[in-house]
């Protein structure tokens, strides 16, 4: 095993540090950073890179923190991170950190002043970084335990990873199509994501894929039989999914197209997230057209789903005032429909339509019609104000793009 992917080929290490030798480059340029760390993929080791026709084709991206107190650079280094990812050739995502995060763990940059429990990013993060450059400032703080991270952020995890695949689905029908590899790696990833969320609430989550790999194939043998029955295809498609992740191979998968491998995936989906909510909140599902209210309503949500703790604000008045600066940032004004439902946040509704675009749609207009009415209405709290169109698959599309922008703009980071 390399140190940058689970290859043993060391044309590929040299190719990444030519990469990574780069990268740092280009941040030092541009200030004196107390620390550059690599974390994500290629930080613990398992980088995914296809090695074809003697070329390498990168399915993981460079996930790079800029250890320094000034927040001042955020925008430069998106710009940086566009400009990298054009010369390279690989996806490359630059973040700024402030450095007291690494000694207290607080889940976000503005997360200040309140103990938080652990998020699968800070772990990660501590757990499979590499330190670039600087001082190794991973060691600061103490040791995340994987077990003491809530379960709710495997809910949030497989959300995240719903709202990325979402314009990979066959029925999203991009112009033009997206490439296979790609629709591939998001499926993967959303594969991923169904396993991950159930290895958090199992408490057996680990920083390794591999290990991950190992731990769901011997716990969903006994604990799957509890989920619907969309799960049971699970462990096959997880087990593919972390070949792939470790040694992508074109041949682990079939070769006349990506439309026949979503129906067993978003079903596995649907199962996953349904178990979820009963074992979370205890919600029953039935139509996913009832969820969004059923979960913006729910007394736990509040607290376990929003993302900034800003003392002395109770929530979710602290995050609606962070929601209200990403309007102004973006030079609009929160709409009136936003300052109407005090105990719902932008972000919230964002999370709550997530399964109702990906999971509830259907093959009948007449379902069709109540998810996209639901989809609409709630958007139209957040600032929606295109009219609807008169197709449903058409509005679906549109509302599906719409729910993205919301999730750039109020999840993202």
């Amino acid at each position: 095993m390399g140190r940058y992917t689970a290859h043993q080929d060391p044309t590929v290490d040299r190719a990444v540090e030519a990469h990574l030798a780069r990268i740092v480059a280009a941040i030092r340029h541009l200030l004196e950073p107390q620390s550059i760390i690599l974390h994500g993929s290629f930080g613990r080791g398992e980088g995914s890179v296809l090695l074809e026709n003697g070329r390498l084709r990168f399915f993981s991206d460079y996930e790079i923190l800029v250890v320094t107190r000034s927040p001042l650079y955020r925008g430069r280094f998106a710009a940086l991170s566009r400009r990298l990812t054009d010369e390279l050739g690989v996806e490359v995502s630059i973040a700024w950190m402030r450095p007291g995060r690494l000694r207290t763990n607080q889940p976000q940059n503005l997360s200040l002043g309140r103990r938080a429990a652990p998020t699968i990013h800070m772990y990660e993060i501590k757990a499979g970084g590499q330190t670039l450059y600087g001082p190794d400032l991973l060691r600061q703080g103490p040791v995340l335990d994987p077990r003491r991270i809530p379960p709710q952020a495997g809910v949030r995890l497989l959300l995240n990873r719903l709202i990325e695949a979402l314009p990979y689905f066959p029925a999203a029908a991009p112009d033009p199509p997206p490439d296979p590899g790609e629709t591939i790696r998001w499926l993967n990833k959303l594969v991923l994501a169904c396993a991950e969320s159930l290895l958090l609430l199992w408490r057996a989550y680990h920083v390794s894929y591999a290990e991950r790999g190992r731990r769901f194939a011997a716990l969903s043998a006994h604990r799957l039989a509890s989920l619907p029955p969309g799960a049971a295809a699970l462990p096959a498609l997880v087990e593919r999914a972390t070949a792939f992740k470790l040694r992508p191979a074109w041949d682990l998968y079939p070769a006349d197209g990506t439309d026949a491998l979503w129906p067993p995936v978003l079903a596995a989906a649907d199962a996953v997230f349904r178990h979820l909510m009963e074992q979370e909140l205890g919600l029953k599902m039935g139509a996913y057209a009832d969820f969004p209210a059923q979960f913006l309503h729910h007394p736990r949500v509040q607290a376990a789903y929003n993302l900034y703790r800003l003392p002395p604000l109770p929530a979710p008045l602290d995050q609606k005032l962070i929601n209200a600066l990403k309007y102004l940032r973006r030079r609009r004004l929160p709409p009136r429909g936003y300052w109407t439902h005090p105990a719902i946040t932008a972000n919230l509704i964002v999370f709550a339509l997530i399964p109702l675009l990906a999971l509830g749609r259907s093959a009948g207009d007449e379902a069709l019609v109540a998810v996209n009415g639901e989809a609409r209405r709630w958007l139209t709290l957040i600032g929606l104000r295109r009219p609807p169109r008169p197709d449903p698959q058409a509005e679906w599309q549109a509302l599906c793009r719409d729910l993205l922008e919301a999730w750039v703009n109020f999840c993202y980071n």
